[in-house]
């Protein structure tokens, strides 16, 4: 069976680009419309926010880390091995266990325990314990 005469100028490999074009346009439209997106609530953009003050890496609490760092007579020995917090709404309780040379150059394992901010600043150190 064969098909009717194709009008002059009509090409297939234009009416594939023709019809291509319409869906990419259909579908950007679909997905940069103004439909409302789920909001969330205070309680998870507060924990959104506190999981933004400890690395993804180690989990350690990133400004806590500096400030452990500047106290060692050798910072390049830090190693990190765990690091929990409390959240108490409006500050955290943050206990950290790490390990770092001395003065003598012996590894000791070392825990800290302090307040931060919500923005991760030490308001103050609770406990230092060697």
């Amino acid at each position: 069976m064969t098909n009717g005469p194709t009008p002059k100028g009509f090409n297939k490999g234009c009416a594939i680009t023709i019809i291509l074009s319409v869906i990419v346009i259909g579908i950007l439209v679909k997905t940069c419309s103004n439909e409302p997106k789920s909001t969330l609530t205070k309680k998870e953009i507060h924990q959104q926010n506190i999981e933004k003050l400890f690395s993804g890496w180690d989990g350690s609490h990133i400004k806590l880390t500096e400030q452990i760092k500047e106290a060692l007579n050798d910072p390049n020995s830090y190693e990190h091995i765990e690091t929990r917090y409390k959240d108490m709404d409006s500050f955290l309780t943050v206990y950290s266990t790490f390990t770092a040379k001395n003065g003598f150059g012996g590894t000791l394992k070392k825990e800290v325990i302090v307040t931060s901010d919500t923005l991760g600043n030490i308001i103050e150190v609770l406990k230092w314990i060697d």
